[in-house]
């Protein structure tokens, strides 16, 4: 049983954490955590309890996970085997003891009754295991997808803390007018990051490509593609150092996935460096 403190905080603790310890909390909520890692986890909360917030978090978005599920029917043909065993049992006038038949009748009719009773236990039981299952899967994949968003998000925030880094401001154009972002670009390193506000996810045959142009008589240089996602910020390795190098204008557009690298897309984002 884990300890809970009587303080906590909403705010991670400044010093480093060990890098499973998303995995521990994670694994707490759904409860696969095994011994070892019970032990690891209660020792991990006595040390930073601030990470009883983040504990509380996982619970609660997979205890309301469910609820976001669609109901499901009862199996199709359990209505008809139950009223076809009813209307199969004997009546009472085909018996000349009265009695007799009156009973017999009556058994089968409660025979049919615990059969429907015992069929609608069993549906319900099958349906909780698969809820909680589609629950548990959910979870499971919610969480990845907020990893790999932090993942992520840290490794921007590390390009934007470079002394030497160049900020071009990006306007929307075209088809992408309601688009705005900002692109980082870092001399000397291969690395370009993208962070953009109202920029959709494009279909599994469409890709964004980037364009560096060095000055006013330079041809458009392709400098990588990348699709958006729902965090905003991506960054990839550029193909050429030139695109690295304080061009002077950055363009993206909009390309079939498959095209040969050739500025024939449409534009849906120009800057100049600010």
């Amino acid at each position: 049983m884990i300890n809970r403190p009587d303080r906590s905080d909403s705010n991670l603790p400044d010093s480093d954490l060990p890098e499973q310890w998303q995995d521990l909390l994670a694994g707490h909520a759904l409860g696969d955590l095994s011994a070892d890692e019970k032990t690891e986890l209660d020792r991990l909360l006595t040390e930073q309890p601030v990470l009883w917030a983040e504990l509380l978090a996982y619970e609660k978005t997979l205890d309301t996970l469910p609820t976001a599920l669609p109901l499901q029917p009862p199996p199709p043909g359990l209505e008809a085997t139950v009223l076809e065993a009813v209307a199969t049992q004997p009546s009472p006038q085909s018996i000349a003891p009265w009695s007799v038949s009156l009973t017999r009748w009556g058994l089968g009719a409660i025979a049919a009754l615990a059969l429907l009773a015992l069929g609608v236990d069993n549906w319900r039981l099958r349906q909780a295991l698969v809820d909680r299952q589609q629950a548990l899967t959910v979870a499971q994949n919610t969480i990845q997808q907020l990893q790999q968003d932090l993942e992520q998000a840290d490794t921007v925030l590390a390009t934007l803390r470079q002394p030497t880094r160049q900020v071009y401001a990006l306007e929307g154009t075209g088809s992408l007018v309601e688009t705005s972002g900002s692109l980082i670009v870092v001399p000397g390193h291969s690395e370009v990051a993208l962070v953009a506000n109202n920029l959709p996810a494009l279909p599994d045959e469409q890709t964004y490509r980037l364009w560096a142009i060095a000055d006013s008589q330079s041809e458009p240089l392709f400098c990588g593609q990348f699709n958006a996602n729902e965090a905003g910020a991506v960054q990839w390795s550029v193909p050429d150092s030139v695109c690295v190098a304080s061009p002077a204008k950055m363009l993206i557009t909009i390309d079939p996935l498959d095209a040969p690298p050739l500025p024939n897309g449409e534009l849906v984002l120009k800057s100049s460096a600010s």
